[in-house]
């Protein structure tokens, strides 16, 4: 859920990602992965980045920005390494990627993030 909770997402095998809008029951926008590889798991950001991330099976997350779904970063966190779990910092300030016994940690760009919507996030 996102955290105005009107819009959610949903992971698949097939490596796609359907953000849906609860007050039309339609989908917003469809994500997908590199290659098509399992998506493993999505998430919102809370604060004032509005961002969505999720995970590729093997290796990379991507995150969004989830005011118009229209930019995207692919981050490659670690080769050939499965991604087992990915989440934000309650205030928005970092995205954790957990990848066999390491926790990975990624500063986002907040001033770009609120000056510049389609700059660089991480």
């Amino acid at each position: 859920w996102n955290s105005s909770g009107m819009c959610f997402a949903s992971a698949s095998q097939d490596g796609s990602v359907c953000v849906w809008d609860l007050r039309s029951t339609k989908v917003l926008t469809k994500l997908q992965t590199q290659d098509k590889n399992a998506c493993r798991v999505v998430k919102f950001s809370s604060g004032l980045t509005d961002l969505m991330a999720f995970s590729e099976h093997h290796s990379r997350f991507h995150v969004v920005d989830a005011r118009t779904f229209a930019y995207e970063q692919v981050v490659s966190a670690e080769p050939d390494r499965d991604i087992s779990g990915l989440c934000f910092t309650r205030n928005g300030s970092k995205v954790y990627s957990c990848i066999g016994n390491k926790l990975l940690a990624y500063d986002v760009d907040q001033t770009s993030r609120r000056s510049f919507p389609d700059g660089a996030i991480i």
